[in-house]
């Protein structure tokens, strides 16, 4: 069992930024899990014409049937780091090395979509950490529910930075949203300057180990196989 945290040290080790101004305060009520994460929720939405910002984004988002694909995504650094790729290229060309368990893997054109990355961020030290953020074209990042840096509109990879300070330990809420019109596109999320890590990034608040998920899964599978079993013999 993996425990905290052998990739998110970098949260201890570089807690706080000297003595630089707040533009964020936050406070956390979910405390540190004992295992280390694995990702972001990351969902993919094709559209059928430019969303051109954020508030049609999530028109769009909510007007949908569900996600064009799911992934987990392991960093934000799409393609890579501060790097833009054409929208000619498949999502998996753009999601690079940083993400896992993409489904489908069919996405072939990225113009005009949406991008959502949600979940929570392990803070393993009180402090303030700067954040940046680059995209191409509109993103947003929000951190414990408050938008810590809007980059709204179409532009060239391009964004802003804040000071983030974090009261205590623990979980924080964490959602990126992004979108592309056309050209080539880009997502960047970066903390002290480095790109997050997967032990640093949680999909749930409450993450279950491996082996328990599929002890879990297979005694709901014998409950739902008793149950349909009792169904049928009522039935006879």
């Amino acid at each position: 069992m993996k425990t905290l945290f052998a990739g998110s040290l970098v949260l201890g080790l570089l807690a706080g930024i000297g003595s630089a101004r707040a533009d964020v305060v936050l406070t956390s009520s979910i405390a540190l899990p004992s295992l280390s994460g694995s990702g972001l929720s990351g969902s993919y939405y094709a559209f059928n014409s430019w969303p051109g910002n954020l508030a049609t984004t999530e028109t769009l988002i909510g007007q949908s049937s569900g996600p064009t694909a799911t992934f987990t995504a392991t960093s934000i650094c799409f393609p890579t780091c501060n790097t833009t790729i054409g929208d000619d290229s498949t999502l998996a060309q753009y999601l690079g090395g940083n993400a896992v368990n993409l489904s489908p893997n069919s996405v072939s054109n990225l113009s005009d979509h949406g991008l959502v990355l949600t979940g929570y961020l392990a803070v393993t030290a009180p402090g303030t950490y700067q954040f940046s953020l680059a995209s191409d074209d509109g993103a947003r990042l929000q951190i414990g529910g408050t938008t810590v840096i809007d980059a709204d509109g179409d532009h060239s990879l391009s964004g802003g930075s804040a000071n983030v300070e974090f009261t205590n330990s623990g979980l924080y809420a964490f959602k990126v949203l992004a979108f592309e019109d056309g050209g080539v596109t880009g997502l960047t999320v970066l903390q002290n300057g480095n790109s997050l890590s997967a032990s640093q990034l949680y999909a749930s608040a409450v993450p279950i180990p491996g082996a328990v998920w599929l002890f879990v899964s297979a005694i709901g599978g014998i409950g739902l196989a008793s149950r349909c079993g009792r169904g049928s013999y009522k039935r006879r």
